[in-house]
Order: C-alpha cells, then structure tokens, then sequence
C-alpha cells in the first residue's frame, strides 16, 4: 500500500466521517495526521502528532524548535501578509495558504514531522 501524506476536505474536517478515518489511518501507521483544508480563497494545513508512536512523540518534543525554524523556513516562499503559523510539538496550523501551494507544504510539513519521529 503507498502511503498518503494528506487528506483533502472543504470544511469542518473534524466532524467529517472521512477525516477521522484518515485519523485513525495515521495512528495505525505511526504516521504525522497532516490534514487540508480548502476554503474560498485560501487553504490551511493542520496537524497533529499524537497519531505517532509514543517514542516518537517524545522525540518531537526534544526537537521542537528545530521542526519549527525547519518548517517556517521551508515556508519562506509561501509567506504573505495573511500568513499565520502556530506551532508546538504535538500539533499546529499553517492559516492562510495559497491553495496552489497547500499540496506543496502539507508535503513538506508531513516530511518534516516524520523525519523526526
């Protein structure tokens, strides 16, 4: 089975049926539940790590301020004036992405989080 790096949804992707199988999909996999979602104009991109193994999470947390600097610098391009990034070692949000790019970051978040767990 090829692994998917994210899940696309339009709105409320946490009561949707679809997403919280994608959750359960990541947990099982011990993989970083990384999760688009479409608006009008803009797209986010939110994740959440509590989907990986426990050791994994704990390695997260030691390396939390290297995830982040990682992250924000490989989003340097996608920056703009609505741009708003929250972070912390379980879980965050990039806000107010270019759609044409979301697909770009997702992917880089997911690589991001995974290769430091």
């Amino acid at each position: 089975m090829i692994e998917t790096k994210k899940f696309e949804t339009k709105k409320n992707f946490g009561s949707n049926k679809s997403a919280k199988l994608w959750y359960k999909h990541c947990e099982k996999n011990g993989i970083p539940y990384v999760i688009i979602s479409v608006g009008n104009h803009y797209a986010n991109i939110d994740w959440d790590s509590l989907t990986t193994q426990e050791k994994a999470c704990a390695k997260l947390g030691e390396n939390n301020l290297q995830i982040k600097e990682t992250i924000l610098m490989l989003c340097e391009k996608y920056r703009h004036r609505n741009f708003h990034f929250m972070f912390s070692s379980l879980f965050g949000c990039l806000a107010n992405i270019r759609i044409e790019d979301a697909q770009s970051v997702a992917a880089m978040v997911f690589d991001t989080i995974n290769a430091n767990t």
